[in-house]
């Protein structure tokens, strides 16, 4: 023994201090001389817990097997700190003595000094102490099976298993509880068979403990026969576990376990394995389910003709045929569409077989297969299926024909159009429309003087969609047809059908219609064509007598916009109706960039005798424009209006008061020698004389001339002439239409006709159809 240790171990004898010697014997146990432990022994019985804490603490540090007894006693110590302390100190040990002991802690009522046991056997861990915890599952206290259970768990040994499987049988349901848990960390297989036992438990968390424990055990590395043994249990869970290991697996072994679960009573772990079979797509998973076709219900049988079809391998082939004379037809339906899949001649032998199928919906699947096929052998029996008495499958046919496309096949849709089904009739005319337009149109001809309206509207349509010469020819005709819709929607097809110039002559022809609706139709299929070969058909045109014809060729004119289009249109400005000769003016001034009035001059100065003309044709351009100034200012007066009646002035005193002001002089000052008005303080010209009564044109006021006048009073209106006159009582001449407009304070002469839209005096030598102010429409 070292002099340091004498001196401590002399210390912790005689030291008169509790916590002197504590002091020395953890020095002790840090230097770790055997030499102390005697001295550390009788420590244990000294009367201060710090000593005898710390004595444990140092024996344990030491590693001491022989102060194991000695140990054991101080589990009875009251403080829990010197308990613990020993607990801890025998799991560092080790020995079977100090298993014995630990395991003996187990029975202690207190659960502090149980749980610290149990800390200290889980650390051992050792054979000794798996067998302690073992013996001690016999004990009657639950409490401590409970532990025993715990510290086995941990552990996880082999040994440990087969404890744990021991306490499945234990009467308390914690035990069985809390066994399975652990058995289901570890992952032992051993434990399978027993845990499928425990599914059967009378505790329900028992049963549910035992599948949740199966399910973490259960995977590909564990061995095929016991999953397929697994299918036993009544757990749905633990079964579709199985099924999924199994998929994994791939073997022929595992293939013949899923086949086995094709008998699974839940409808969707039956499925689950069909579908994985067809993941395998083995020879033996293929015959596995062909197999089940004749052991399972509809169902079952149903998902294998699916994963069959998916499949496509020869033996497969062979057993979707054999689907073909299931009972259920949803079954024949899932195995025709497989065997569109797969498309083999063998495949296409059993296509063709289910076109005599009892039930429509195998039928149109067969024939939908056989057109995505291409398949030429089966145009006859298309063919004959235009004839089924279901609606969908005759519009099936029409539709795999159009794929298959050959000429026997085109030559069926045309006699399809002589079908007694008018949808099919509809659909063999678009299908044709598509394939060949040349035949097309003679028999599209024939549906339009079918008595089905909306099959002669498709008919319509189609030949629009042809845009052949032939199919515009056939739809101006159905614009003379007695049936409204019938001629709107000919009409419609038309306009969608005149993008191009192969339909130019037949619109020229259309010209010559006896019906307006026609010409109309026809002249804006030229306006839309828009090209330089419409030009002779819209020269005709002009002279067409319904005005919205001519009309329209001015404007298509106006489209075209070359120069042979200019010397047309200025001998247009001559016409007898005032709309082409305005529509021309401005067509003109679009084409040349200048003002329609000016166009109009031009031709004008260019022959004689143009006087009349000239006149009807500024008073159209120059009428329309005061038409739109006009109401301009009417707009502005209703705004203005609206302004003084929210400030309380009412349009009857207002009146009152302005022929206050006329009576009084007032309604005209001059400014500089020019006279102003009252109402809005414009200056309104130079003033010669003021003799309303005088036949001499110089003692007129003369509006217009040198002043720059505002935009707001633009003097070439006939509603400011009017407005002015109205005020001043004076005749003015405007010098925009140059010739005068006499009004004043007194009443007009009866004998002189007005407009009945804006009251203006018609005297003047305009045309007498419409007025040469706001444009209107009169009557003679």
């Amino acid at each position: 023994m070292e002099a340091r240790t004498k001196n401590l171990v002399k210390k912790l004898e005689r030291s008169v201090f509790a916590g002197n010697r504590a002091a020395a014997a953890e020095e002790l146990g840090k230097i770790g001389d055997p030499g102390a432990v005697p001295a550390l022994i009788n420590a244990l019985g000294h009367s201060n817990p710090k000593v005898r804490e710390a004595a444990v603490e140092a024996l344990g540090k030491i590693g001491s097997p022989g102060a194991v007894p000695w140990m054991i006693k101080l589990l009875n110590d009251p403080e829990k700190s010197v308990k613990k302390a020993v607990l801890s100190t025998l799991g560092k040990i080790g020995t079977p003595e100090a298993v014995s002991g630990l395991v003996n802690a187990l029975n202690y009522p207190d659960k502090f000094t149980q749980k610290e046991a149990v800390k200290a056997l889980i650390k051992i861990g050792s054979s000794e102490a798996v067998s302690g915890l073992t013996k001690a599952l016999d004990n009657p206290e639950n409490f401590v099976r409970r532990a025993s259970v715990i510290a086995l768990g941990k552990i996880g040994t082999e040994d440990a298993v087969r404890g744990l499987i021991k306490a499945l049988e234990d009467s308390d349901d914690q035990v069985r509880q809390k066994s399975v848990e652990a058995l289901g960390k570890i992952g032992s297989y051993e434990a399978v068979p027993k845990l499928m036992e425990t599914l059967k438990d009378s505790k329900l968390s028992v049963q549910e403990a035992a599948a949740k424990a199966l399910c973490m055990i259960i995977g590909p590395d564990m061995p095929v026969p016991l999953l397929i043994k697994v299918f036993e249990a009544p757990n749905r869970d633990v079964r579709k576990a199985s099924i999924e290991a199994l998929r994994s697996i791939e073997t022929t072994e595992a293939v013949s376990g899923l086949v086995r679960a094709l008998d699974d009573p839940d409808w969707y772990l039956r499925n689950r394995a069909v579908e994985h079979l067809g993941d395998i797509a083995s020879p033996e998973a293929v015959l596995g389910l062909v197999k089940a076709l004749d052991l399972h219900e509809n169902a079952v049988r149903k998902a294998i003709a699916g994963v069959l079809g998916r499949i496509g391998t020869p033996a497969s082939v062979s057993g979707l045929i054999k689907c073909l004379e299931d009972s259920d037809s949803s079954v024949r339906e899932v195995a025709v569409v497989g065997l569109g899949r797969i498309g083999t001649q063998e495949a296409v032998s059993g296509l063709l077989k289910a076109l005599k199928d009892s039930k429509s919906s195998v039928r149109e699947a067969s024939i939908y297969a056989l057109g995505t096929l291409g398949t030429n052998e089966a145009v006859p029996d298309l063919i004959a299926a235009l004839e089924d008495p279901e609606p969908s499958v005759r519009k099936t046919a029409v539709g795999a024909l159009e794929k298959i496309g050959t000429p026997d096949a085109i030559s069926g849709l045309h006699d399809a159009l002589d079908n007694p089904d008018g949808s099919v009739r509809k659909a063999a005319a678009k299908t044709l429309e598509k394939i060949d337009k040349s035949n097309t149109v003679e028999e599209l001809g024939k549906i339009l003087e079918d008595t089905g309206s909306s099959e002669r509207e498709a008919a319509a349509e189609s030949l629009g969609k042809i845009r052949t010469p032939s199919a515009v020819s056939a739809l101006i005709q159905a614009l003379e047809d007695s049936d409204s819709s019938m001629r709107d929607a000919a009409r419609a097809a038309l306009l969608e059908t005149m993008g191009t110039s192969n339909s130019v002559p037949i619109l020229i022809m259309g010209l010559d219609a006896p019906d307006k609706d026609v010409r109309s139709a026809s002249v804006e299929g030229l306006e839309r064509v828009g090209t330089a070969d419409t030009l002779p058909g819209l020269i005709k045109a002009l002279d067409d007598p319904d005005w919205y014809v001519g009309s329209t060729a001015v404007k298509a004119l106006e489209k075209i916009g070359t120069a042979d289009v200019v010397p047309v249109l200025r001998n247009c400005l001559r016409d007898d109706d005032s709309n082409i000769r305005i529509e021309a003016a401005r067509a003109l001034g679009n084409i040349n960039n200048t003002s329609s009035l000016e166009e109009f001059e031009f031709v004008m100065e260019l022959e004689e005798g143009g006087a009349g003309d000239e006149a009807g044709v500024k008073a159209g351009i120059l009428a329309e424009e005061a038409g739109v100034k006009a109401g301009i200012l009417a707009e502005e007066a209703k705004v203005e209006a609206g302004i003084r009646a929210e400030e309380g002035v009412g349009v009857k005193e207002e009146e009152e008061e302005e022929e206050k002001r006329v009576e009084e002089g007032a309604g005209v000052e001059t400014i500089g020698g020019y006279p102003e008005c009252k109402p809005c303080t414009e200056s309104i010209g130079p003033v010669s004389s003021i003799n309303p009564d005088s036949d001499n044109p110089e003692d007129w006021i003369e509006i217009g001339g040198e002043l720059d006048y505002p935009e707001a009073m633009d003097y070439s209106d006939s509603s400011v002439e009017a407005e002015v006159a109205s005020i001043t009582g004076e005749t003015v001449k405007s010098e925009a239409f140059g010739m005068p407009h006499k009004r004043g304070f007194e009443e007009e002469e009866k004998d002189i006709p007005s407009c009945p839209a804006c009251s203006a005096t018609l005297e003047l030598p305009f045309e007498p159809n419409f007025c040469p102010f706001c444009g209107v429409r009169l009557k003679k």
